[in-house]
């Protein structure tokens, strides 16, 4: 079953109002609409968790293209501040985009990287880390 197919109607509707409502919040700025495949620059920065979930509701609605701009800038968000968590994650939404777009070998190099960004020390990452271990498995797998 494609990933996509998992969100029904209703839920693909909530995370629309919730795009709809982050414009109103961010001063009705265009950039957090669904049509440019780039985010544009606005007045306002969005942190990370904000870039992930406008990303999050391009992947949902199977934009996605328009979901990796996102993705990458919640990254980069994510290391300058230094959240290891954030940064795995964001990686594990890259990997999975590029595992559906049948780039292979970008998305097994983004679930390892995304295993590099936890520390054996990281307890609390655990769920992450055993995601990041079945997809590059997973991708393993496809590529042979």
């Amino acid at each position: 079953m494609d990933r996509g197919e998992a969100y029904t109607t209703p839920m693909i509707r909530v995370l629309s109002i919730t795009l709809i409502v982050a414009a109103v919040v961010l001063g009705g700025e265009s950039h957090v609409t669904a049509g440019p495949a780039h985010p544009a620059a606005s007045s306002r920065t969005l942190d990370g968790n904000e870039l992930l979930r406008i990303g999050d509701i391009h992947e949902v609605q199977n934009h996605l293209q328009e979901a990796l701009p996102y993705y990458q800038r919640a990254l980069e968000a994510f290391r300058e501040k230094r959240d290891r968590r954030g940064e795995a994650l964001t990686l594990q939404k890259i990997g999975g985009i590029f595992e559906r777009q049948g780039k292979l070998e970008e998305s097994f190099a983004a679930f390892n990287d995304s295993l590099q960004a936890m520390s054996v020390r990281d307890r609390g990452l655990s769920g992450l880390k055993g995601n990041a271990l079945l997809r590059l498995g997973q991708v393993a797998e496809a590529l042979g």
